[in-house]
């Protein structure tokens, strides 16, 4: 049994005796209805524990002179998010020119474009099929094993990989969705 879930790290302590004891805070829902799943776990006496940042850092390209975006997204008529080149500057801009401006999107915001949004793949690697293994309630090491990866870190490596070449695209349709709620 596991739990997957995301939280903020609201303190940590290390006592005389060096046990160290963390607590995180997290909204109510975020573990729906698996309050059961937590007690059956805290009943154990023991559990595995990965922490990872959820902040997924990515580079942006952008004009130098003018800062805009050598690139952007958007979705095509079929519903599809993809890649456009910036038309004006990419007649202007030499690579010499461009300069790279990090980014950074929570995983969380990643995670819901990959599920939810048409997108095309880039790689052979398909992000989607683990995030609805792990939504399905199924542990790293399951997906892992499933999808014959040495290991559930090393799963969790390529989703990661993952999340940094989708982090603009789900920028963008963030972005997007939060102006049509704001309607």
């Amino acid at each position: 049994m596991s739990l997957e879930f995301y939280a903020g790290i609201d303190n940590f302590k290390v006592d005389a005796k060096g046990n160290i004891s963390i607590t995180e805070k997290l909204a109510g829902s975020a573990l729906k209805n698996k309050l059961d799943e937590l007690q059956k776990l805290k009943a154990d006496g023991v559990v595995r524990v990965t922490i990872e940042s959820a902040v997924t850092r990515y580079t942006q390209k952008v004009d130098a002179e003018t800062l805009e975006p050598v690139e952007y997204y958007e979705r095509d008529t079929t519903g599809t998010w993809t890649t456009v080149q910036n038309e004006q500057l990419s007649l202007d801009v030499g690579e010499d020119q461009v300069i790279e401006r990090e980014e950074e999107i929570t995983a969380d915001i990643i995670d819901s474009f990959l599920l939810t949004e048409k997108y095309e793949l880039k790689s052979e690697f398909n992000p989607r099929k683990v995030l609805v293994r792990v939504a399905e309630g199924y542990s790293f090491d399951e997906i892992a094993k499933e999808l014959d990866f040495e290991s559930a870190s090393d799963l969790l490596k390529k989703l990661n990989e993952a999340r940094v070449e989708y982090a603009g695209m789900a920028k963008a349709w963030y972005e997007v969705k939060e102006d049509d709620d704001e309607e």
